[in-house]
């Protein structure tokens, strides 16, 4: 359950308008993890070649979703290398995680992707607030390319007004609102992954989105 709850938990720059907001950076801890790096390695190459089998054998007992018991076989099409998951699992890992120090109780810690899902400020409402996940992204007046930009974002944590598939509406200022496209945001109840030591074995312990 402490896991399952970390899952959940960076100024704005408005050429035109100069306003600044908190912003939430780039990083990635994973590097602390004990005996990890070996098996960041198997797990991009994995991602890389789209193994369907590495994710069946290191998912075994993973919580995929919130109501009864599944696999991410039943959740995703793991044998299609054009299915979404090849393309949000690639996405959480290249943005970055975050290692979770052990405790008394578990001292293994665990690893975390991406690092918007655990270092989100607890003041925000991830229901309500995204983090922005790119540098001088481009906020469109329209959820359009060709739409006029209003301003761009680096990093910045702003409310999100509505959710698309392509486009996320953001308020960036008391006066300014606009589209941002979806590659470039990132919310802290989107897909998350946790990963943990288990007898010396890097399995994946969660991997699921909402809340």
């Amino acid at each position: 359950m402490r896991r399952f709850l970390a899952g959940l938990g960076l100024g704005l720059t408005l050429l035109s308008q100069g306003v600044s907001a908190e912003k939430l950076l780039p990083g990635d801890t994973t590097d602390r993890a004990p005996k990890y790096a070996a098996f960041r390695s198997l797990l991009l190459d994995a991602i890389s070649k789209k193994d369907a089998n590495f994710f069946r054998t290191r998912s075994q007992g993973a919580k995929v979703s919130f109501g009864l018991p599944t696999t991410l076989d039943e959740q995703f099409n793991l044998d299609d290398p054009n299915d979404r998951f090849w393309k949000i699992v690639s996405r959480m890992v290249n943005l970055g995680g975050t290692y979770q120090d052990g405790t008394r109780e578990d001292p293994a810690g665990y690893v975390q992707y991406p690092y918007v899902s655990t270092r989100f400020p607890e003041k925000y409402d991830p229901f309500t607030h995204v983090a922005v996940v790119g540098r001088e992204v481009n906020v469109r007046a329209e959820p359009s390319p060709d739409s006029k930009v209003v301003g761009t974002v680096s990093y910045e944590i702003l409310e999100q007004l509505d959710h698309g598939q392509d486009w996320r509406q953001v308020k960036v200022s008391d006066k300014v609102t606009g589209y941002i496209n979806s590659e470039y945001v990132y919310g802290p109840t989107d897909y998350r992954m946790i990963l943990s030591n288990a007898k010396g074995r890097w399995m994946i312990e969660l991997f699921i989105e909402g809340d």
